[in-house]
């Protein structure tokens, strides 16, 4: 059975033309004429195949963090069946927003820290966000933009020279700021 693999990016608008499935009848007209058609599948209500070119196209927007492949079988009808497996992977874009996982918004977005200041690079909290688009498009990478409460300092100005550490669930990494 051939295969067919095409990709269309997510949040593509209806009728994106996804690929073309392709069939020969080395016949001679009229018994070459060839007809697409969608094989008893889900992807009826996602796809549409036009049955004489064999384009497939989307029937609604797609989204990868629902579902990033589909696959399904293409009739082609003539004299007798023939059938190909088409593969579709929906490609991400950044369309989904961070989110913190700690700590949780709108209800609780504060943490409290209490430590020494004797200590050397001390870890304040662990900030933790995630992202569910895929690949470079779920790095995350966090900034400490101010100090918000100057009175946590005390009488000592310059006590905030120590690293906050932030550790992002889809960062690959850790991340330090002054």
């Amino acid at each position: 059975m051939c295969r067919f693999e095409f990709r269309v990016k997510e949040n593509a608008p209806r009728y994106t033309e996804v690929g073309r499935v392709t069939a020969s009848d080395l016949d001679l007209f009229p018994h070459n004429n060839i007809s697409f058609y969608l094989h008893r599948s889900h992807a009826r209500r996602l796809f549409r195949i036009d049955p004489d070119t064999g384009i497939l196209y989307t029937l609604q927007s797609l989204d990868r963090e629902v579902r990033s492949v589909y696959l399904f079988i293409v009739g082609v009808q003539y004299v007798s069946l023939a059938k190909a497996r088409v593969k579709v992977t929906v490609d991400d874009v950044n369309d989904c927003t961070p989110t913190w996982v700690f700590p949780k918004s709108p209800d609780n977005d504060t943490v409290h820290v209490s430590f020494g200041f004797g200590m050397d690079d001390v870890a304040l909290a662990a900030l933790i966000a995630e992202d569910a688009d895929d690949g470079d498009n779920a790095k995350l990478r966090s900034v400490l933009l101010k100090l918000t409460d100057k009175s946590a300092l005390g009488d000592r100005p310059n006590a905030f020279t120590r690293k906050l550490y932030l550790n992002c669930a889809d960062c690959r990494g850790l991340y330090s700021g002054a």
